[in-house]
């Protein structure tokens, strides 16, 4: 019947363990299948309890769903079912604000998938760059309003952004080095010969 459907009652099933909503979006996302209507309902009221899941599991989790080559469709569900306000809370604060965060991120996933598709390489540094870069640009001005050279802006932004999303989310050092390399980049191409 092309469903997920969780196993026993979803709502204790998510008590137990809320990596499972997260599971389910993925499942859902990757097969083409929809969620059967018991098994979401209790998603959205229970999206807060993602934040009991330590910060690496949740990391293992997210490579696993922005990896699994259906990132955009997974993205959606975990924008409608509540959980990315929990996920990344930076960004989704800036989801109905002045930058342009769905449709970048929306182009970045695409990028994403396609890439999984032709079996090319794919780092967690980008989709976390991708992910960010409105908190940081965010942050960067702030900074910069406050009297903050650009350059020392544009370091303190970084540590702060990374800094807040590892509160929830835990990004590996070798993935948050690469991530500043990349956001420091952009500025690079603006300047280009």
């Amino acid at each position: 019947q092309r469903l997920i459907r969780m196993i026993g009652d979803p709502v204790k099933r998510y008590e137990e363990d809320p990596v499972r909503m997260l599971r389910a979006i993925r499942f859902s996302a990757k097969l083409g299948f929809d969620i059967e209507p018991n098994t979401a309902a209790p998603i959205k009221p229970l999206s807060g309890l993602i934040t009991h899941i330590s910060g690496s599991r949740l990391f293992e989790e997210m490579i696993k769903l922005y990896q699994s080559g259906a990132a955009g469709s997974a993205q959606l569900q975990l924008v409608s079912y509540g959980l990315f306000t929990h996920l990344f809370p930076q960004t989704s604060a800036l989801l109905n604000g002045a930058y342009p965060v769905i449709p970048f991120i929306t182009v970045a996933l695409q990028s994403t998938d396609r890439r999984i598709k032709d079996n090319k390489p794919v780092t967690p540094a980008f989709v976390f760059a991708a992910l960010l870069w409105f908190p940081f640009q965010q942050r960067a001005e702030e900074l910069q309003k406050q009297g903050v050279d650009p350059l020392p802006a544009l370091d303190q932004a970084m540590s702060f952004v990374i800094t807040e999303q590892n509160k929830v989310v835990t990004i590996p050092k070798r993935f948050t080095q690469v991530m500043r390399e990349i956001w420091l980049l952009q500025y690079r191409f603006a300047k280009r010969t």
